[in-house]
């Protein structure tokens, strides 16, 4: 029941197009509409991702690199796949906290890259 729930939410969230803003809605307002989406999407993975299987972990994982590309639901989704082939000993308790400090790594790490590159 929960994996559904979770397919579900998935589903609504994939078939969103990122760059497509109603007539009758500001970009701000679709921005912050995506903002909470994607919010909703994380809280569905810690909570439920265990649940799920890798195949269908894989699928979202795919789907995602090749679509919206947010970092946030990229590492929680790696960090659930890396879980799933991990002995029960080694699994690491996914958190927000440790999704967000991964992805502050990995901005902070673009940033440098980027300034490497120019300068």
């Amino acid at each position: 029941m929960m994996i559904k729930e979770t397919m579900i939410l998935l589903n609504e969230d994939y078939n969103m197009s990122p760059g497509k803003v109603s007539d009758n809605i500001s970009p701000v307002e679709s921005a912050l509409e995506n903002d909470n989406r994607e919010g909703e999407f994380l809280k569905q993975l810690i909570s439920r991702g265990n649940l799920l299987e890798a195949k269908e972990v894989s699928q979202m994982l795919v789907t995602e690199q090749k679509g919206l590309k947010r970092i946030s639901i990229l590492i929680i989704l790696r960090q659930l796949y890396k879980n799933l082939m991990l002995p029960e000993a080694e699994k690491i308790l996914i958190t927000e906290n440790l999704i967000n400090r991964k992805v502050a790594v990995s901005q902070d790490r673009t940033r440098r890259n980027m300034v490497r590159r120019i300068f």
